[in-house]
């Protein structure tokens, strides 16, 4: 079983397409810009629209180096000169996770996300997550994935990524079904997600 590793920089949520400036409602971010080489993940608390620091879900191999992740050819044009701050690496094996703010008071509920449960996901509202992954590999697994609760297995709704014994990208639905999305690379590539509730 092969576990590639995988970089992310800026994880980014937004009311609407990040691919149309001046018209998106930036709601959370995490930009990884945090001083110096930081040998772990969990505990560090920056960005905005976060409810609490990094998680150590499944080990602890996760860190943030200097240096941007830049797309290219894998991102609309002037993307890269907004890719600035520094890249988190998550190891072979591992997980962490971070959980949005559900408060009434935070960027989330403050703006109608929030459904009566306190969870993101009010009806009729739309958000579109983006992110950019460049993997170790091709093969499984590596996985950017969307969370309700618990932040290990039980909790995952859907991810971007590849778990599955191909070197195809795919998208996890939340009954397991995989959509695929594309050839696996090695590059950075850039996703956006749209979530309709």
């Amino acid at each position: 079983m092969n576990m590639a590793p995988k970089k992310v920089f800026a994880v980014l949520l937004m009311s609407h397409a990040l691919l149309f400036p001046g018209r998106a409602e930036l709601l959370s971010a995490e930009e990884f810009d945090y001083p110096g080489a930081v040998t772990n993940l969990a505990g560090l608390n920056g960005g905005a629209g976060w409810s609490g620091a990094w998680e150590n879900v499944n080990g602890v191999v996760s860190w943030v180096q200097g240096g941007s992740l830049v797309a290219g050819v894998n991102s609309p044009a002037g993307y890269d000169a907004r890719s600035v701050g520094s890249l988190a690496f998550v190891g072979s094996n591992h997980r962490v996770g971070r959980r949005l703010d559900c408060s009434a008071i935070g960027s989330f509920g403050s703006r109608g996300y929030v459904d009566g449960a306190g969870r993101i996901g009010a009806d009729g509202r739309t958000l579109y997550a983006s992110f950019l992954q460049q993997p170790g590999d091709t093969v499984k697994f590596y996985e950017f994935e969307f969370h309700r609760g618990d932040l290990g297995d039980p909790g995952r709704i859907a991810g971007v990524g590849n778990d599955f014994n191909s070197t195809t990208v795919n998208l996890r639905a939340p009954n397991s079904m995989q959509t695929p999305l594309g050839p696996g690379s090695t590059n950075a590539n850039l996703y956006v997600v749209r979530i309709d509730f």
